[in-house]
């Protein structure tokens, strides 16, 4: 049975979710795995890893691949900007996690940012046009040269083998300003292109299953783009990895990076799906509100964590004389 545009945007929109929770439980794994043990640093940065003969470790990597499976059948179901959002449920989820087990700060002001993200994404889901994808493997190829994505792509390779290679060794200690900006623009359009990536491979899955139509062209390009995707996938978790270990405290700028990827993911659906082509202003500024109250919600817990918050004093300010 053919699922309807509404049932799979509703299932890929609970497969996000879904897969946010498995990833917020996965990296709970992992600090639990790494905080305790104080693990013998395996390479010469004198970092941390987890030894593949624990049996954490394969919980956390066996977590990892089902929760990367989740969301990829998430974007092969639901609108790719719907579903980076959602990482917003992620993002507290994790640092809910962490303050349970590991009795990390978390005060008033970031329990009012799960409220933002809640509404935020309530506010997106319902002003969220419900129409999909519709044309086959080649048209969406040919659409990648057409909207100028390839060059995107290109663009993006550029930037991201100039900050690699001459950015991140002279101005990682020297010029920490331009260290930070150049890094969290270049696997900001990293993980923008991956997102679409794997928005065109879970499409053309579908589409191959769907229609039956494995010919060896559709196949070459459905293979192209889930290339792509993990490529994209290994760069911006390996040193986006590292660009944050590189902090003491790297909330904010994690924050920052889920922001940039996910307004970069936006205008590239749009470009390419034309999305919001058929959808009235009120919509899309609904869920233009709803995206930057998301935004405020993901800045709300790394800014203001280390704030002191007792209830006895805020309890005292509204005491009546």
């Amino acid at each position: 049975m053919i699922l309807q545009a509404d049932d799979r945007f509703w299932l890929g929109f609970c497969f996000a979710i879904l897969a946010n929770v498995l990833l917020a439980i996965t990296y709970t794994v992992k600090k639990r795995a790494l905080t305790p043990r104080h693990y013998v640093s395996l390479d010469e940065e004198g970092e941390k890893h987890i030894h593949y003969k624990d049996g954490v470790f394969w919980a956390y990597l066996i977590l990892l691949l089902i929760s990367g499976v989740v969301n990829f059948v998430a974007y092969s179901m639901a609108p790719a900007f719907l579903v980076a959002a959602t990482g917003i449920v992620g993002m507290f989820l994790t640092s809910v996690s962490f303050k349970l087990y590991f009795d990390e700060k978390y005060n008033h002001v970031s329990g009012l940012g799960v409220c933002f993200a809640i509404l935020g994404l309530a506010i997106m889901v319902l002003n969220y046009p419900r129409g999909e994808v519709s044309m086959n493997i080649l048209d969406l190829a040919s659409l990648m040269y057409t909207s100028g994505f390839v060059y995107y792509v290109l663009v993006v390779i550029l930037l991201w083998l100039i900050t690699a290679g001459f950015i991140v060794p002279s101005c990682q200690t020297k010029n920490v300003s331009v260290y930070i900006i150049f890094t969290l623009l270049a696997y900001s359009f990293i993980g923008s292109a991956t997102i679409i990536a794997c928005k065109c491979a879970g499409y053309s899955i579908k589409y191959l299953i769907i229609y039956d139509e494995a010919d060896q062209t559709n196949v070459l390009y459905m293979l192209l783009f889930l290339v792509t995707m993990l490529v994209g996938l290994w760069i911006q978790e390996y040193y986006m990895g590292k660009f944050s270990e590189s902090f003491s405290s790297p909330g904010a700028l994690q924050a920052i990076f889920f922001i940039l990827r996910t307004a970069l993911v936006a205008v590239f659906s749009e470009f390419l799906f034309n999305e919001w082509s058929h959808v009235h202003g009120l919509k899309i500024a609904g869920a233009s509100l709803g995206f930057v109250l998301i935004c405020v919600s993901a800045l709300m817990h790394p800014l203001f964590s280390d704030l002191s918050f007792d209830d006895t004093i805020i309890a005292d300010k509204f005491r009546p004389k």
